[in-house]
């Protein structure tokens, strides 16, 4: 049992060290960094309503980029944008989010932190016509800093998941193909020893092919039943005569025991010949049977290797389309582009 467990264990250990070799030369999801661009010139938010006891915004973050459709309830832009409570949930839930102050963290779940506009404005370049802005708001400059970090991070979450799922389907593919080329070689080695015992049974057998074997065999199988019964009658009637010699008869005279002593002879002759023919028939049976059974082994052998080749070439086939879609990701496995800085401006409010 402990051979057997450590077997188990070190099959777990090379699938394991086999599936870490297999990702080792793939690409990692981009690490993004941000060039802040911090500007003086105030950032006038005049649509911002006031409530009491609400917390206002100090500072305003903008960027241009390709997509902004992690924020909208479809891929069209400014199509419905998703509930607050949906945005600010996946806010709060990346990984820059854990550094937003208190504060912050008060202020996105009571209002309105980010706006989506389809032209770029304000203090950023001119882009490509297709270039969509982003405006997000905050209490602090580090929370600020923070939000850009979170809500670009938010809008590279779809596409992330996208090159991740392709990546481990990659792996997956990877490991299995290994799998597989490993069992092609020991199904190799098996049907090589299936081939050289089926040669052999092939050679001893007395029979022109396999299906004059299998045939043999069906009739030898009925010969031998047969052969079977009568030894079981003869061995009845021995049975009854060596009885009724030893029984002590007054009645009896020489003559009756001279008699079943040749009875008695008379079937063991028999007998001895049922058992020649007996031997005779199992013998051959068991080559017919030897043939057949071989052939078939050998066949499944092949057989396998055939699925096995069949796989490994299907294998092959996903693996490769995966690995370039991983080295090469279209849009949609791609972050979002972000063009030019990311602008900080303080916020002012109308009347200041």
């Amino acid at each position: 049992m402990k051979r057997a467990r450590t077997f188990v264990c070190l099959i777990g250990s090379a699938l394991l060290v086999a599936a870490t070799l297999a990702q080792d030369d793939l690409p990692e999801w981009p690490e993004r960094k941000i060039e802040f661009d911090v500007l003086d010139e105030p950032f006038v938010l005049a649509d911002f309503g006031a409530r009491p006891g609400q917390i206002w915004p100090h500072f305003a973050v903008s960027y241009a980029v390709n997509s902004v459709s992690q924020f909208y309830e479809s891929n069209r832009l400014f199509s419905k944008l998703r509930s607050r409570e949906i945005l600010t949930e996946r806010l709060l839930n990346t990984s820059a989010a854990k550094g937003l102050s208190d504060r912050q963290r008060e202020f996105v779940q009571s209002s309105i932190w980010v706006v989506a506009r389809r032209k770029s404005q304000d203090k950023l370049e001119r882009f490509p016509n297709d270039t969509q802005q982003c405006t997000v708001y905050a209490v602090t400059e580090q929370d600020v800093r923070l939000m850009a970090e979170a809500t670009l991070e938010m809008l590279d979450a779809g596409r992330r998941a996208s090159f991740e799922d392709t990546k481990a389907s990659l792996l997956k593919y990877r490991t299995r193909l290994h799998e597989a080329e490993e069992e092609l070689t020991r199904a190799e080695q098996k049907a090589q020893e299936a081939g050289e015992a089926y040669e052999s049974a092939r050679k001893a057998a007395p029979h022109k092919n396999r299906e004059a074997a299998q045939e043999d065999a069906e009739r030898l199988e009925v010969s031998l039943w047969s052969i079977e019964v009568n030894v079981a009658g003869i061995n009845a009637r021995i049975a009854t005569i060596q009885r009724l010699k030893s029984e002590k008869d007054a009645t009896r005279d020489g003559d009756t025991f001279l008699m079943l002593d040749r009875l008695l002879m008379e079937q063991d002759i028999e007998l001895a010949g049922l058992m020649a023919q007996k031997n005779v028939v199992e013998s051959r049976l068991k080559l017919a049977k030897a043939y057949v059974t071989t052939g078939r082994k050998y066949d499944e052998a092949m057989g396998r290797i055939e699925k096995l080749k069949d796989t490994i070439k299907k294998l092959k086939k996903s693996a490769k389309r995966a690995e370039d879609i991983v080295r090469n990701p279209g849009t949609s496995r791609k972050p979002v582009r972000l063009f030019g800085n990311v602008v900080i401006q303080p916020i002012q409010y109308p009347g200041e």
